[in-house]
């Protein structure tokens, strides 16, 4: 059962902290 759902929610998980670390990175390099 969980490796049918685990390949999506790895993958939702990698873009979420992705688009964080983007955010952080453009939040620093503003201040």
């Amino acid at each position: 059962m969980e490796q049918r759902w685990q390949p999506w929610v790895k993958a939702l998980v990698a873009n979420f902290v992705a688009a964080t670390a983007d955010c952080h990175e453009a939040n620093l390099n503003f201040s």
